[in-house]
């Protein structure tokens, strides 16, 4: 897939486009050294189950601040409702 082409005045792509990049394959499982002992090993997992969350904590903040986003746009196109506006 091709990147989209740059806007005017070089900004970046869309955010779109960088989550359709991502790749969807799980990365590959670490392996506890076996020298580790049987402390280090809880550790060692405990730290990469939280940062595992974290890394899914992020992707969830990304994807809810582009709904917001888009939402904004959306009702920014549609303007005020027709209840709202002041006749004069």
């Amino acid at each position: 897939m091709a990147p989209p082409p740059a806007r005017r005045h070089g900004c970046p792509p869309t955010p779109c486009y960088a989550v359709l990049r991502a790749d969807s394959a799980p990365s590959s499982p670490r392996k506890v050294p076996a020298s580790f002992t049987e402390r280090q090993r809880r550790e060692f997992l405990e730290i990469a189950g939280r940062a595992k969350a974290e890394l899914n904590a992020s992707f969830a903040l990304v994807a809810i601040g582009l709904q917001l986003y888009l939402a904004s746009a959306e009702l920014a196109r549609r303007g005020p409702p027709v209840d709202a506006r002041v006749s004069l």
